[in-house]
């Protein structure tokens, strides 16, 4: 029998680079009667996003009204047990394991009808599920394109995301190749299946691109960086009518020319897309491809093997010494990759 209260902790940023495990309470009576309280089993955080907020690279962080202000509490990507149900709850049961977007803390109350989740399957209670949270994102590159299969594809930067959307889209059956300038993310995108990675510093891209692809420009440039320098080499790359789409949410400013970037969009009708995953519904429906359906997609693939992702987790790490994985993930990015908290 649940206690009336539980005491948990949870991951919080005050400030860049300090980081607190804050404790909170939950009471029962608090769960809903559309809602299941979660014991959380394991996180993943984001390399990107979270480390950006973390280390005040992110501007929004110190901005007031912002999604990301400090005191922020940081996570998208929860495993979790139900310990406890709401009585009008449908679809979970107690004992239940459940995929979901919640925060890095050891409990978390889940709406039924508005929040995203999947129950999983007996093969797939392991902490390497939670890689689905990371090619959500990188899946959302491969929904929005208009080109079809056997396509280009370039793909600037092969961290988390742009290895994941690299594999995804090579599933798909379109021909990738990858860039990265870091050996040993580049070594990693090649051990995940790969096929083709260009990692040179000072090359002449389209020189190399042409030579990969038998003198042929790409339909695709996908930014899974979020430079928007990138971009502006991205664009000569493609084709005529190719798409450019920005997978990595733009940070730094931009150094080029902003009048050539437009120029080469004006001239050769280049297609600029969003590449971020709320483009698509959240939830299931009759009439388009939504999350819980990518989500279903992307741990069949885990499960079949298709999908690498267990190359991509680096460390597993107890949730005491979040503050050191943050570091680590900031200081020694070719090292620290997937990082999960074990709760």
């Amino acid at each position: 029998m649940l206690k009336e209260k539980l005491h948990g902790e949870r991951v919080v940023f005050l400030s860049p680079r300090k980081l607190e495990l804050e404790g909170f309470s939950i009471s029962l009576s608090e769960v809903g009667e559309k809602e299941v309280l979660l014991k959380t089993k394991w996180t993943l955080i984001s390399p990107g996003t979270e480390v950006a907020i973390y280390s005040g690279d992110n501007k929004r962080a110190h901005q007031e009204g912002s999604w990301c202000q400090y005191p922020f509490r940081p996570g998208y990507a929860n495993i979790g047990e139900v310990i406890e149900c709401g009585k009008e709850v449908k679809a979970m049961r107690r004992g239940d394991y459940v995929y979901c977007h919640k925060p890095h803390a050891s409990h978390a109350i889940l709406d039924e009808e508005k929040d995203i989740f999947v129950i999983l399957k007996e093969n797939q209670k392991d902490p390497h599920s939670l890689f689905t949270r990371m090619a959500e994102v990188s899946q959302t590159a491969v929904v929005v394109t208009d080109k079809k299969p056997g396509s280009r594809v370039v793909i600037f930067g092969l961290g988390l995301v742009g290895n994941l959307s690299a594999q995804l889209f090579q599933i798909a059956g379109y021909k990738v190749i990858g860039i990265e300038l870091s050996k040993e993310r580049a070594e990693l995108a090649k051990r995940c299946g790969i096929e083709n990675v260009l990692n040179q510093k000072g090359i002449n891209l389209n020189k190399s691109i042409r030579e990969f692809t038998n003198g042929e420009e790409a339909d695709v440039v996908v930014d899974a960086v979020g430079v928007p320098d990138i971009c502006c080499d991205g664009i000569k790359l493609l084709k005529p009518y190719g798409e450019l789409i920005l997978l990595g949410t733009p940070k730094p400013e931009m150094t080029k020319s902003g009048l050539e970037f437009l120029l080469d969009i004006h001239i050769k009708f280049i297609t600029v897309k969003s590449g971020l995953e709320w483009i698509i519904p959240r939830k299931k429906n009759p009439y388009s491809i939504s999350k819980e359906d990518n989500i279903s997609y992307i741990m069949d693939l885990i499960d079949s093997g298709k999908l690498n992702v267990k190359e991509l987790c680096t460390h597993k790490i107890k949730y005491e010494k979040a503050k050191e994985a943050y570091e680590d993930l900031l200081n020694e990015k070719n090292n620290f990759f997937g990082v999960i908290l074990e709760w």
